[in-house]
Formats: structure tokens, sequence, C-alpha cells
């Protein structure tokens, strides 16, 4: 499976200086700050969380939802790990290795992974769901400790991100790569740094 990187897309470096994330994780002084993991993702990372970007998948690339989420959110960089455009391509944005930002109060030990479109209006496209599936395939068989994948209404009620139109596709993805479906298995790491 390939997924065009960062320097392929030309990723914007990250922002330390990002009002949200502060600098740099610190477990007292900035728990929300930019976390590099230090501990084996095999170990730590255990929940898939499916996104929709909420706008038409034509208007919008890689490349804007970075600069919406650095200018926007005050993020220091995209808050997914992973990207799938209207045409099934998929890029590789936050580092693996990075703590994503986002879903509220669970992003340590999550991947986030956003399709472009709006499934509340319209549905997936073949080819989206297509790469979804190679990704998933290659995750689950990377990192052994990814047992779960939810969608991120699961993780926070008052969105309906990845849309209505996704949902249905979701709990079947997780049966083929045998993932339980939902939130039961995420667990925030405790830290002993």
């Amino acid at each position: 499976m390939q997924f065009i990187s960062r320097a392929q897309w030309g990723a914007l470096p990250p922002d330390h200086t990002a009002r949200e994330e502060n600098g740099f994780f610190h477990p007292q002084h900035n728990p929300g700050g930019w976390l590099v993991y230090t501990r084996p993702l095999t170990e730590l990372l255990n929940t898939l969380v499916i996104h929709h970007s909420a706008e038409d998948a034509g208007q919008m690339g890689v490349r804007e939802i970075q600069r919406l989420h650095i200018e926007q959110n005050g993020w220091a960089d995209i808050g997914y790990h992973f990207v799938i455009d209207g045409v099934g391509i998929g890029y590789e944005a936050r580092p693996l290795t990075v703590r994503g930002v986002h879903v509220r109060a669970a992003n340590t030990g999550t991947v986030g992974i956003v399709l472009l479109g709006n499934f509340e209006i319209n549905h997936p496209r073949p080819a989206q769901l297509d790469t979804l599936e190679q990704l998933v395939a290659f995750l689950v068989g990377q990192y052994p400790g990814l047992t779960h994948l939810a969608a991120h209404a699961d993780f926070n009620e008052e969105t309906v991100c990845p849309g209505r139109n996704m949902l249905p596709w979701l709990r079947p993805l997780a049966l083929r790569h045998y993932l339980q479906y939902g939130t039961e298995g995420y667990q925030m790491p405790t830290w002993s740094q």
C-alpha cells in the first residue's frame, strides 16, 4: 500500500508555537502539547477513528486541511494521521509517531483517518472505501495492539462525524479485519515520564 508522503504533498513543518498545542508535551505543565511517542507503537495504538471532512471532496485537499487546522484550530499540524481524498488517493498527514488532534479527550493511542467529503449529504466513493480498506488492513497488520475501530461520533456525541452515509460501512469494515467496533478498547495510557 502506498500513500503520498508529507514531503511529496508539500506539508508545512509543524508550528510548535501553536496556541492549542502550545509547544511540546509535558505531563504536568503541557499535557495537551505536541507528543512524540516514546513507547513502541505496537504497544500504544489501540483504536482507529474514522472521520469525514464535512466539506465537498472536490473543494478541499490535504494542504487546505492542514492550513485550516494550523490557522483556525491553532494546532501545530494537521490533526489526522491519514487523509483519503475524493478519488481514493491516500496521504500521510500527521506522523503516526505523534499524537493526533482529532478526538476530544481520546487522542493518545488513537489513529485518525479522514475521508474527504460530507457524508451527511453524499456517500463515500468506492475508491475511497477501497483505500480505507487497504489502510485498515495495513495498520492492523503492522500494529497488533489495534483492537477497535470507531466513528468520531462514538467518542464525541456532539458531532455527526463521519456522517450518516459513512456509518453503515464501519461495522462491516471492523469485522472484516477482526476488530471490535466502538470505543471500549480505548485506554488512556499512563505516563511514567
